[in-house]
């Protein structure tokens, strides 16, 4: 049976047996530029958040309010779900697009 050569004896590898080249010309990060970042930080958007609530809300009263209290709650937490999680969507997506174009090309 083959024993495996342990990493450490094979010349110009590293510790974990890996050269450093990372596919393209040279070592990883000698005198590569580093990617600009955006001009300004960036703010947490509340739209992800709004889309969470929208669908447990919908689920919610589809599930648990239409069958044990009335169905007239249930549809309107279901009805209350379903357009604050579209338009939550619609907002995220509207904020990805606006985002989208300020960052440089």
């Amino acid at each position: 049976m083959l024993k495996p050569t342990p990493p450490s004896a094979v010349k110009g590898l590293g510790h974990n047996g890996h050269s450093g080249e990372n596919g393209h010309s040279g070592r990883a990060g000698a005198g590569d530029p580093t990617p600009a970042g955006p001009d300004r930080p960036r703010r947490n958007s509340i739209f992800p958040f709004l889309l969470d609530l929208g669908v447990v809300l919908a689920l919610f009263g589809l599930v648990i309010i239409r069958p044990v209290y009335s169905e007239l709650a249930g549809n309107v937490a279901l009805g209350a779900g379903i357009i604050l999680a579209w338009g939550a969507l619609g907002g995220w997506v509207r904020e990805a697009r606006a985002e989208y174009t300020r960052t440089p090309d």
